[in-house]
């Protein structure tokens, strides 16, 4: 069923937004919610990306919403979104944090999927851009809690929470050592070389070290 038929065709894109914006906070039923949300996605991440500027703070206010398959449809928008438009990362993050301690196990599994893509797109972005801001500076901070917190989960009494945290982990460790000289790198592979030595928000021999004490199991002493 398609939940959108009571909007007009004629609107224009920032109509609809406001009008699947106010339908989302107003509706009760889940379905035409996460199919609403969907739509807000289509728009902003795909059809209409200049809008983000004025619908992202809209959207990001879900995070507080309490219906967990919202919060868990917001955490796909955030996903998309810090990959094809990296320029909004800092926006993301406290979002991010604040949905990894939510109460929901779900929420909590999907941030920390979630994670593995982000991590991986932050530091790439960091290490490309001609210059780093405080706003990028800040981003990475909070990106390095969310980081620790995800270690700290490797101990909890879900299944599915530990081994998404195990596999958030493997992926650190990936991205923060020295590719093996013997396998041809792929062009879109990152790794440890890749982080320029002029980079202080992340520098290469703290990164490698963090990665080698996760590789050890002994992340959790670890102080960011």
């Amino acid at each position: 069923m398609d939940f959108s038929d009571n909007i007009p065709k004629d609107l224009s894109d920032e109509e609809m937004v406001t009008e699947y914006l106010n339908q989302c906070a107003l509706y009760t039923n889940q379905d035409e919610r996460i199919a609403n949300f969907h739509k807000i996605q289509e728009i902003l991440l795909r059809k209409s990306p200049h809008l983000l500027v004025k619908f992202l703070q809209d959207v990001l206010n879900f995070t507080t919403d309490k219906n967990a398959s919202i919060k868990k449809a917001l955490v796909g928008f955030i996903e998309e979104l810090c990959r094809v438009h990296e320029v909004f990362i800092p926006r993301v993050m406290m979002p991010l944090h604040m949905l990894l301690c939510d109460e929901s196990i779900p929420v909590q599994k999907r941030v920390i999927q979630a994670a593995i893509g982000i991590y991986r797109r932050t530091l790439s972005w960091l290490c490309k851009a001609p210059t780093c801001t405080e706003d990028m500076e800040q981003a990475w901070k909070q990106l390095s809690t969310i980081k620790l917190e995800i270690a700290n989960m490797i101990d909890s009494d879900n299944d599915g929470i530990r081994t998404s945290s195990v596999k958030f982990l493997e992926c650190v460790v990936l991205l923060q050592t020295y590719p093996d000289e013997t396998e041809n790198k792929r062009s879109n592979d990152f790794s440890l070389d890749d982080v320029p030595l002029t980079l202080k928000v992340a520098r290469r021999r703290r990164l490698e070290e963090e990665a080698r004490l996760v590789g050890c199991y002994n992340y959790h002493n670890v102080i960011l």
